[in-house]
């Protein structure tokens, strides 16, 4: 997809939808908006997003609070291990179709 998107461009490769100025390198396309993403942002703010996403139907007051942790925070192992695999699956899948 990112070829097609380059061709489609002329020549010129989609930028990271994160930092709009390296070229993306991955894709992710969503019901109305295709995201583009550059090795760097991908390390540095998809786990962010990743975490905010987990965390964003959690009350801010509970997340605050120390006496309590939210759910999803308390977790963080199962979450952990889902997001290694769903990871792992996916860099096999990619080197497959890479390869």
């Amino acid at each position: 997809m990112i070829l097609e998107s380059f061709k489609e461009n002329n020549g010129e490769a989609e930028v990271c939808s994160f930092c709009g100025e390296d070229k993306a390198s991955g894709m992710w396309m969503g019901r109305e908006k295709t995201i583009f993403c550059c090795k760097n942002c991908a390390i540095q703010y998809l786990p962010q997003l990743m975490a905010d996403a987990i965390v964003g139907g959690t009350l801010e007051s509970e997340i605050k609070d120390s006496e309590k942790r939210p759910v999803e925070i308390t977790q963080e192992l199962t979450i952990l291990k889902r997001f290694h695999s769903a990871f792992s699956t996916a860099l096999i899948v990619k080197a497959r179709i890479s390869g």
